[in-house]
């Protein structure tokens, strides 16, 4: 985060159905999305927002994707084990910027 030390990463296992990968086994670029806004999900959960009361009209939070930049990497295959990271950069009052990663043990996806 821009004030004080940096935080560590929130870290969260993601398990892929047999749906997700294709029939050969590979996991494609747009499932990534999925994970890492399973990941998002689960952060602001850790961190106490119920989002039962989120997705409710009247005290819905507008929340969204907007400039997500992306670096490809081999496809992840069916029995991987995977981890979804994010890491806030930066917060302000309207604006947050988070780091998020896919990891294959200890490399990048």
């Amino acid at each position: 985060m821009t004030a004080g030390a940096p935080a560590r990463p929130f870290a969260s296992r993601l398990a892929f159905t047999t749906r997700t990968p294709t029939p050969r086994g590979v996991v494609y670029y747009a499932n990534y999305l999925k994970f890492m806004e399973r990941a998002r999900t689960e952060w602001l959960a850790a961190l106490g927002f119920e989002l039962a009361r989120r997705s409710k009209p009247r005290t819905a939070s507008r929340s969204s994707s907007i400039a997500p930049e992306i670096e490809y990497q081999p496809p992840a295959r069916l029995g991987d084990r995977l981890d979804a990271t994010l890491e806030l950069i930066e917060l302000g009052r309207a604006r947050m910027v988070a780091l998020q990663q896919v990891w294959r043990g200890a490399s990048a996806c």
